[in-house]
């Protein structure tokens, strides 16, 4: 009984890690990362909105940031997962229904960096403008992210959808651009 014991033991463990191979990632994965990813831009999308054209305070300018800060971290660990993706080459059914949660998510995006860019002198107003160096930072923060995001999902893409990839980063990339821009 003790030999078979051991012996299942051993022959489990050799076949488990073919199955939970650490670093692999999955298409579930990476739509369960890009779920919380249109979370977080709906969280940011909402407070940019929210926060007032005069009269801010720093604790809500900072309560923005924090959402910048969990945003960013939610596009590392996406697009760090989306570049471990296995089995590749990725299906064109899965790379559709990416593509289609980056077309939803892509107006959201697009109106928080409009939301930044009509809040800059609510900003500006904030503690000496304390507020306006921590948006900027957080934009630089941002592009670095979705950008490597976009690139990584691009490149995961079968050929058919790379040109589809490319027009919606682009899109995404035009409005983080103005941002950046009314920031500098």
């Amino acid at each position: 009984m003790k030999f078979a014991s051991s012996f299942l033991s051993a022959a489990l463990a050799s076949v488990i890690p073919i199955y939970s191979t650490p670093g692999v990632t999955t298409v579930s994965d990476v739509e369960s990362d890009i779920a919380t990813i249109i979370s977080r831009t709906r969280a940011l999308q909402k407070a940019l909105s929210s926060f007032p054209d005069t009269g801010g305070s720093l604790t809500m300018a900072l309560s923005i940031h924090l959402d910048v800060v969990n945003l960013r971290a939610s596009l590392d660990k996406g697009s760090a997962r989306v570049k471990r993706v296995q089995p590749l080459p990725v299906s064109l059914e899965d790379a559709e229904r990416i593509l289609e949660a980056i077309k939803f998510v892509k107006p959201i995006i697009i109106s928080a960096l409009e939301q930044i860019i009509l809040k800059k002198t609510a900003f500006e107003s904030v503690a000496s403008g304390v507020a306006t160096s921590i948006i900027k930072r957080d934009l630089d923060g941002l592009n670095a992210g979705i950008s490597d995001m976009g690139s990584a999902i691009i490149a995961f893409s079968p050929p058919e959808l790379v040109k589809v990839g490319n027009e919606i980063k682009a899109e995404i990339d035009a409005a983080m651009e103005l941002a950046l821009k009314a920031y500098n």
